[in-house]
């Protein structure tokens, strides 16, 4: 194998193991941004009085969590 070929192929390996690296940062920022989301709105309900239970169904976020929040 030449020079040339090894560079290409570790070149397009690097490349390769980029992208991966890229997807899974955008994924765990989606995650993060949709976590927050939750929280926020979960933020808005308990200030206008919902319950946590109610919060809890609306948001998918667990009733402990909630209750931490309140208690914030």
């Amino acid at each position: 194998m030449s020079r040339e070929a090894s560079y290409r192929e570790r070149l397009e390996a690097v490349q390769k193991q980029v992208e991966v690296a890229q997807k899974q940062g955008l994924e765990q920022g989606l995650e993060q941004g949709l976590e927050q989301g939750k929280r926020d709105i979960a933020r808005m309900l308990l200030k206008l009085g919902d319950s946590v239970e109610k919060i809890s169904k609306a948001t998918g976020l667990s009733v402990e969590v909630i209750e931490q929040m309140k208690n914030e």
